[in-house]
């Protein structure tokens, strides 16, 4: 993995980034479609690069897609507000857990607090929030509502050999079979 390979997965992140907003953006029926982006490793780098973007001038002059609305139906807004209360009480609500949830955007990873984790599922599972960035923890065996998986990276660091290694073929296609799930997508 030569240092030129690393800048150019992190030029891509904004593009990335870009896209899954609007693959995740209602369709022409309204209908909401679920996106997954799957990171291999560094996912607070991800989810800094997202907020940044999110946070920046040029993006907020930028017409953004309508990928999220906080919900009006009692039993999801209930939801919702446990989802953020217990995201706050478990990182606060300077963390980048907190602060992309609250714009509609879920981090899901393996440092995540059991209850959390299970709010964040069924957040998703309920369609109140459709963009994802998530490590295997979500990748593997939850069946979710995602009709897109974006992977930004066939890699990851091997921490015994000190270099990175691809992704094996049984993790890669349980990745792309997260898309389209039969009564999902």
């Amino acid at each position: 993995f030569r240092r030129a390979d690393a800048s150019n997965a992190k030029r891509v992140r904004p593009h990335m980034f870009w896209a899954a907003l609007h693959l995740a953006s209602p369709d022409e029926i309204g209908r909401k479609r679920g996106v997954l982006i799957s990171i291999t490793q560094r996912i607070t780098g991800y989810a800094s690069d997202f907020l940044k973007l999110l946070n920046s001038s040029a993006w907020q002059r930028a017409e953004l897609p309508n990928y999220f609305e906080a919900p009006t139906e009692p039993n999801k807004r209930q939801l919702w507000s446990r989802c953020l209360a217990a995201c706050e009480d478990y990182f606060t609500r300077e963390s980048r857990e907190y602060r992309l949830l609250e714009k509609g955007i879920v981090v899901h990873h393996g440092n995540m607090p059991g209850l959390l984790a299970r709010l964040l599922v069924e957040v998703v599972s309920q369609k109140i929030v459709t963009v994802v960035m998530a490590t295997s923890t979500l990748s593997e065996g939850v069946n979710l509502p995602f009709e897109t998986v974006l992977i930004p990276s066939l890699e990851r660091r091997d921490i015994d050999r000190i270099r990175n290694t691809r992704l094996d073929i049984r993790e890669f296609s349980n990745l792309i079979g997260r898309a389209g799930r039969p009564g999902f997508g």
